[in-house]
């Protein structure tokens, strides 16, 4: 379990070093060209947009949680209580469903 962790992490991080680099380099040529005040404003835009995007994926998370996980393990219990049917057979069905449903409405 460990060495999959570290299989996952290892490009994970190394990206993330390379956008370290890049940020550093971009604060450095920023002040030397354009001044403080410009790196400054150019640091803030790009944290903005850094949070903005971890932002929506959490949003879009829970809507898919919300929308569809809960609904269809609920829905599935219910069928599994009242059928002869495996939990786990009917599970993707029932997301499969409310994949559909939740892309048809707007």
């Amino acid at each position: 379990m460990l060495t999959e962790i570290t299989h996952f992490l290892g490009p994970a991080l190394s990206h993330l070093e390379l956008f370290v680099k890049w940020f550093s380099e971009m604060n450095r040529y920023a002040n030397a060209n354009f001044g403080l005040f410009v790196q400054l404003a150019l640091d803030l835009v790009i944290l903005y947009i850094i949070f903005m995007i971890i932002y929506q994926i959490i949003k879009l998370s829970f809507r898919i949680l919300f929308r569809i996980i809960i609904p269809a393990v609920i829905l599935a219990g219910v069928v599994f209580f009242f059928t002869s049917y495996s939990f786990f057979n009917i599970l993707p069905i029932f997301v499969c469903l409310l994949v559909v449903i939740n892309l048809v409405k707007p």
